[in-house]
């Protein structure tokens, strides 16, 4: 029996209770870019490198991660006749999921079953963010929950996977629009993650929750990260993609915030070398500058953020391709 899970914590707590073997499939895929390609092409393996590079030290270490980790479960799936996914219903879990279905759709015998969780409400009806959130009562529970994922759900998360790696953001607008058989969740995913491109004021939704936050009074990293993860109904990101945030919007032409800790931009990188001084949050503060202020309110502009080329899923931003998301009228401008 072979288990795949999107996050380290929830895979390692599984082990303990469920018999088989446990894998993970983590990318940040909302944060491209994803060319047209899979597993197997350096291609993919080149642009993901590189766009991880800052979350694990280097491009170098971020090959050699990705690498392992599709060698690993491309040889459990040679072997394995039992594959249990675990996805939650956030957009960092349905872009995974779409992605591990499109990849491996070639490689599963026909005599495998694969099974789905994906959830998001304990017994109780209470919600929660991951697994990684449920006592080990629980996560074990999670098991009777799971589903036969069918040729027609593959073949909605094939569709999905080809639109969230098209480079117009034209196609996730048309999978909020669908129905879905693999997920009622996908088209929330879809969503929020058209909330990722810029606002009229040139943030995109994750700034200007930490600019709320910080006008708030959030100044320390730790009540700041868990505020914006309050402002979400399916938190996608972890601190590091905060951390990223923070220091863009402190580097940009027009700086949006300013940083005061030990060092001029916060650590975002989670394998940090055996000599690195253990990151202490509390010696950091965030404040946020009168044009992050003037930002916020509409009366300024954060436009200076995106000057330098960034992607959000497979779409390029630069200064030369103006793009933005009215997330009001659920509208969408190029």
């Amino acid at each position: 029996m072979l288990h795949i899970h999107s996050g380290d914590y929830s895979a390692q707590t599984a082990a303990r209770l469920l018999p088989g073997t446990h894998l993970t499939w983590t990318d940040n895929l909302f944060e491209g870019p994803l060319p047209p390609a899979d597993w197997n092409d350096l291609l993919w393996l080149d642009a993901r490198a590189t766009a991880l590079a800052d979350y694990l030290g280097s491009r170098e270490r971020a090959a050699s991660a990705l690498a392992s980790k599709a060698i690993a479960v491309r040889e459990a799936l040679t072997w394995a006749d039992d594959v249990t996914l675990w996805f939650d219903s956030c957009l960092y879990d349905m872009m995974l999921l779409c992605q591990f279905l499109a990849f491996s759709k070639t490689m599963l015998r026909e005599d495998v079953t694969v099974y789905l969780i994906c959830e998001e409400r304990r017994d109780d009806g209470s919600r929660f963010a991951g697994y990684g959130e449920l006592t080990s009562e629980e996560l074990k529970a999670m098991e009777s929950r799971r589903r036969r994922v069918t040729p027609s759900m593959v073949d909605d998360a094939c569709r999905c996977w080809c639109a969230f790696t098209s480079s117009s953001p034209k196609a996730w607008l048309a999978i909020t629009t669908e129905p879905h058989e693999l997920t009622p969740f996908m088209a929330d995913a879809a969503g929020r993650l058209l909330e990722q491109l810029p606002d009229t004021r040139g943030l995109n939704r994750l700034e200007a929750e930490i600019l709320m936050a910080l006008a708030g009074g959030c100044t320390r990293l730790i009540p700041l990260f868990s505020k914006v993860s309050d402002m979400e109904s399916r938190p996608f990101f972890g601190d590091t993609v905060i951390w990223q945030a923070l220091n863009r919007m402190a580097t940009a032409s027009t700086p949006l915030v300013e940083l005061r800790g030990p060092a001029a931009l916060l650590p975002t990188n989670v394998l940090p070398p055996a000599d690195t001084p253990p990151f202490q949050p509390e010696d950091w503060r965030v404040i946020m500058t009168l044009e992050g202020l003037r930002a916020l309110w509409g009366f300024g502009s954060a436009k200076g953020t995106w000057d330098r080329e960034r992607w959000v899923a497979n779409v390029r931003l630069s200064p030369e391709t103006p793009l933005w998301f009215d997330r009001e009228k659920r509208q969408l401008y190029c």
